[in-house]
């Protein structure tokens, strides 16, 4: 399809994270959806290991630099969502937890 015969939709913003290693899913398909959604206008974030295989990380220092990033993006990106619509994400992010289960559970 060409960028004139493409159906334009709406994406949320996107994180893509792959390996120059990845033995499975060649990393040159998450650079080519990357630059497709950048050049349709859409936000994206890509981050390539140089190092691990199918699962990114080759390492624990790259596994938890990879939930770093992971982390960071959703909290930029939901956080900034949820302050706007004046949501609480301490309440949020407490709901799951066992202190809330109790607290919900002797009320």
């Amino acid at each position: 399809m060409t960028a004139m015969t493409r159906t334009f939709r709406s994406y949320p913003p996107a994180l893509l994270i792959t390996s120059t290693r990845d033995d499975r899913v060649h990393p040159g398909h998450a650079r080519k959806m990357a630059a497709r959604l950048r050049e349709d206008g859409h936000e994206v974030a890509y981050y390539e290991f140089v190092d691990g295989g199918h699962g990114a990380a080759a390492t624990n220092e790259q596994r938890a630099f990879l939930w770093a990033l992971t982390l960071e993006f959703l909290w930029r990106k939901l956080g900034a969502t949820a302050q706007r619509r004046g949501a609480s994400l301490a309440i949020v992010a407490s709901r799951g937890s066992a202190a809330a289960r109790s607290a919900q559970s002797s009320a």
